[in-house]
């Protein structure tokens, strides 16, 4: 045989029988996904508009991972990276999955509006689809690779039943903590002894938004390496967590104040006002960073563990951020997000719904959108309005300085809005 020739047969056989490359869930989401509407961006997944999901789906396979929390505000895509997490299960590493609701008929909705459709949109998904309509229901779907199962946390016997390789617990601070027929017991700890049959080789995927502390996803946050994730300041790099303001700099900012003072037209012109105009100081060295610049810092973000920090690398461009010091050892990897890091939300519209309350700092606020607990402290219920925080607080600045204690501000006044730690929840 000529040598160019052997040559041809060696490089075919040894691209024949090399090991197929695996995919990780952001990659194959990337190639395979299609959004459907009513998303906001329908069209292919795009792990890039959501850059802080590229992590947590990687750890779904990554070995030695047996459990990823999500402790999520509202509108941050934690649903769609489960989903993604559920079809890569199906088409590449096949698993017996639960998803689990807080109740039957939010099961049955999931399966029927959600799962079902984004299946029959996904290529390598759709053609493991049973031909038998019997076998895709509102409760189950029995691909040719694995069995899907959707349940309700109050249904005692479906958490209980099978073993399972992939449990999907989704919005687990609606599990009630008693379940259906008197059965005591969290229905999260019920359906994840469903995994022993599986060992070491079960991936758990926790989440929701918070409500109380030390409850539901909190309490499950806690027990995990707590990550947060960083991002740079355009201006000096430095890199820092997202937040709605402290007593320092850092949080968002606005002009006008709060309007707790103003009638019902004139707060609707203020929140249309904050909407547009609001903007984020840099927490280190005070920079205007204006919304555009929002995607530039999502992009090049870190996710640091409790013990970590994050820095500016030496050898990187502006932007770039090195994770120094060590993560705890652990199998849980926690990830939190808040509203103000979504992709689907502008620190306009955080602002000028707090400015719509009036300030008022309501627990849905604090769940919801900073996706922090609700701390119950009935010494601070007094404190329940940003002004009032704010004339104890001297919070509020204009082109004269600072506040002091007990004076009132000026109709230039930019409102800080104050750490959620100091109110009640």
């Amino acid at each position: 045989m000529p040598a160019d020739a052997e040559a041809i047969v060696r490089e075919v056989l040894r691209d024949a029988l090399a090991p197929e490359e695996r995919l990780t869930v952001d990659v194959w989401a990337d190639t395979y996904r299609r959004m459907l509407p009513p998303s906001p961006m329908p069209g292919p997944w795009k792990t890039d508009r959501v850059p802080y999901l590229r992590e947590p789906m990687r750890m779904y396979t990554e070995p030695g991972v047996r459990r990823i929390v999500l402790k999520f505000g509202t509108q941050c895509s934690k649903t769609e990276m489960m989903l993604n997490c559920a079809l890569y299960t199906v088409a590449c590493d096949p698993f017996p999955i639960l998803w689990v609701t807080d109740n039957a008929d939010n099961a049955r909705d999931f399966m029927r509006d959600r799962f079902i459709p984004a299946a029959r949109a996904c290529a390598p998904v759709a053609a493991l689809l049973p031909s038998n309509p019997h076998e895709v229901t509102s409760s189950h779907v029995l691909f040719s690779t694995c069995t899907m199962h959707a349940t309700g946390s109050n249904s005692p016997g479906n958490l209980a039943s099978k073993p399972v390789g992939r449990p999907i617990f989704d919005e687990i601070n609606k599990y009630p903590e008693q379940m259906k027929g008197g059965k005591e017991g969290r229905a999260l700890e019920v359906g994840r002894s469903r995994t022993h049959a599986y060992g070491d080789l079960a991936v758990e995927l926790d989440s929701s938004s918070p409500t109380l502390e030390d409850v539901g996803i909190d309490r499950e946050y806690a027990r995990s390496d707590q990550r947060k994730y960083h991002v740079p300041c355009p201006a000096c790099g430095e890199g820092q967590t997202l937040g709605l303001g402290t007593t320092g700099r850092g949080g968002i900012r606005w002009e006008g104040g709060v309007g707790s003072e103003l009638g019902d037209v004139e707060l609707e012109a203020l929140v249309a006002r904050v909407r547009r105009t609001a903007w984020y100081e840099c927490a280190k060295c005070g920079a205007r960073i204006e919304q555009g610049m929002k995607g530039w810092m999502l992009a090049r973000g870190v996710w640091v563990a409790d013990g970590q920090r994050s820095a500016p690398d030496p050898d990187g461009a502006l932007g770039d951020l090195v994770v120094l010091g060590e993560a705890p050892e652990t199998d849980t990897r926690g990830y939190w997000i808040s509203q103000l890091y979504s992709p689907f939300r502008s620190w306009g519209d955080v602002a000028a719904e707090f400015v719509q309350l009036r300030g008022k700092v309501t627990q849905e606020f604090v769940n919801q959108v900073l996706a922090e607990a609700w701390v119950e402290n009935e010494a601070r219920t007094d404190e329940n309005t940003l002004l009032g925080i704010v004339e104890r607080s001297a919070l509020l600045v204009d082109e004269a300085g600072v506040y002091r204690k007990g004076e009132r501000p000026g109709p230039h006044a930019v409102a800080v809005v104050p750490p959620h730690e100091i109110v009640p929840g």
